[in-house]
């Protein structure tokens, strides 16, 4: 029989889950901000396109110069693009719980079936994980709020 529900001593997993989504949000409304600061519209067609495919289109016009700014983007970048497939691993993931029914039961993670290679077939998401994700993805965020000046001044549509 399958049966979840939450318990109380779940909530750094509610928290932790909730923190990621929303930070994920927050990386969605960026590349939509981003391509707004290119373009000067929303009227855009890849305006409503996957996260991934903004990511490729504002990779690819970031401005050049400076070399070193442009490298620091390329790296952001790449740390997003991991970000997108994480994020539908958490969005997509069963729970793996601990216990049985007479007795406590605990989330012991999420139970990624995203195949890496013919052997390892999934993997468990860990708490500890999890909030490192959360972390990484505010920083995410927060350095795409800060690139809204590089498309400004480059303008390069």
């Amino acid at each position: 029989m399958l049966r979840f529900t939450l318990n109380a001593d779940d909530g750094a997993w509610v928290q932790a889950v909730g923190k990621y989504m929303l930070n994920m949000g927050s990386v969605e409304l960026m590349t939509r901000n981003l391509i707004f600061s290119i373009h000067g519209t929303d009227s855009v067609a890849f305006y409503g396109d996957t996260l991934a495919a903004r990511l490729g289109y504002l990779r690819s016009r970031f401005p050049r110069d400076p070399q070193d700014r442009h490298r620091w983007a390329m790296r952001i970048f790449g740390v997003a693009d991991k970000h997108v497939k994480f994020r539908n691993s958490v969005a997509h993931s069963s729970v793996v719980l601990q216990g049985d029914d007479t007795g406590p039961q605990g989330i012991v993670g999420l139970l990624d079936l995203t195949p890496k290679d013919a052997t390892n077939l999934g993997q468990i998401i860990s708490l500890e994980e999890l909030n490192g994700r959360v972390n990484e993805s505010n920083l995410v965020a927060r350095d795409f709020l800060t690139m809204q000046e590089d498309y400004k001044r480059g303008r390069v549509v």
